[in-house]
């Protein structure tokens, strides 16, 4: 196996016992700020836009993973519930999704130190934890992958305790149309730590701003892959992502296989 400082035996047997946590973030309160939201109706109006395109976008991404994470957490604001009951009834089917509420006082990160200090994970040695956001998507290999590389690197002698991977290869889909986007800071950053270390520390992949994980001090891995593992979504709603894509890839109905969604008209 590949990986930025060396070829690592892919095969090597460890007594490596991951659990993988996907962390998404929907319509907790900082949302209102980056957007400019100052009244409930806004808000409303922001879910109401958003709700389709994580249905059809980050979803399905996830829900098909080749192999499923351990927990899907998806933090939402718990001061207006109502807001996110079609949100809980698309999740509903799949009991490992959870939705966690931040309370007033709450930072955004708490809903899910909170949720995850309840988890019980007995036999996990390493836990990861994946960010995404809600309007973005993962390959469907992505969790087996991410799995299979931390793996290795854990297999190795003097192996870090706390290390991320961000998978640079990635796409861009905006109007229907998809675009190879090489990105090495990315926002669908893995980290990964001792079991525990997530909690006691909140050492997880929200717990940094993801433009500066090369300046913290802590390995970062970049694992080469010859498909597109995230896709990010350029859309009329985004607050910050724009078209940067150089590269069309094609063709477009295969590429949404490849993240498990479908694509609108098509």
């Amino acid at each position: 196996m590949l990986l930025h400082d060396s070829v690592y035996p892919a095969a090597t047997s460890t007594p490596t016992d991951l659990a993988h946590v996907i962390l998404t973030r929907f319509n907790l309160r900082m949302f209102r700020e980056q957007g400019g939201i100052d009244d409930v109706a806004g808000l409303q109006q922001w879910v109401d836009r958003r709700l389709p395109v994580f249905a059809d976008v980050c979803l399905p991404s996830v829900v098909g993973q080749v192999s499923r994470p351990h927990r899907w957490l998806i933090g939402v604001d718990g001061l207006h519930p109502e807001m996110v009951e079609p949100l809980a009834e698309l999740c509903a089917p799949y009991p490992w999704v959870v939705l966690v509420e931040q309370r007033e006082d709450d930072t955004f990160r708490e809903p899910y130190r909170r949720a995850m200090s309840r988890d019980d994970v007995p036999t996990a040695t390493h836990v990861l934890t994946t960010r995404l956001d809600c309007d973005d998507a993962l390959a469907l290999d992505y969790v087996r992958t991410a799995d299979a590389y931390a793996a290795a690197v854990l297999a190795a002698d003097a192996a870090p305790d706390d290390f991320w991977m961000s998978f640079p290869v990635g796409a861009q889909l905006a109007k229907g149309r998809f675009r190879l986007y090489v990105h090495t800071t990315n926002h669908f950053l893995t980290r990964v730590v001792v079991a525990g270390d997530h909690v006691s520390r909140d050492a997880t992949a929200l717990a940094e701003a993801h433009s500066k994980v090369f300046r913290l001090g802590q390995p970062v891995f970049l694992p080469m892959t010859s498909t597109p593992m995230w896709l990010q979504n350029v859309h009329d709603h985004n607050v910050l992502n724009k078209v940067r894509g150089s590269f069309a890839l094609g063709p477009p109905p295969r590429l949404a296989e490849h993240f498990g969604i479908r694509l609108r008209g098509g």
